[in-house]
């Protein structure tokens, strides 16, 4: 899932939490122009995967989600 940090009712953070809550499996990217903003025990907290800062191209957005369902998929396999 990506999610954009600044929402207008609720943070980013808020929704990542509710996401994680319910699907713990589903990796979380937060887009954000204010990271250096957020404690990185925040971000912990929230079990965020990755911080996309903008502006950024959706390749970045692409090659990083990839990534981390990648990552996520050679830790699951089972032999």
């Amino acid at each position: 899932m990506v999610c954009d940090l600044g929402l207008p009712e609720l943070s980013g953070l808020h929704v990542a939490r509710w996401v994680k809550e319910f699907r713990p499996d589903l990796p979380v990217i937060i887009a954000t122009g204010f990271a250096e903003m957020i404690a990185k025990e925040d971000y912990q907290k929230a079990r965020i995967d990755d911080v996309i800062r903008k502006p950024y191209a959706l390749a970045d957005v692409l090659n990083r989600a990839h990534a981390l369902l990648a990552a996520e998929s050679r830790e699951t396999v089972t032999v």
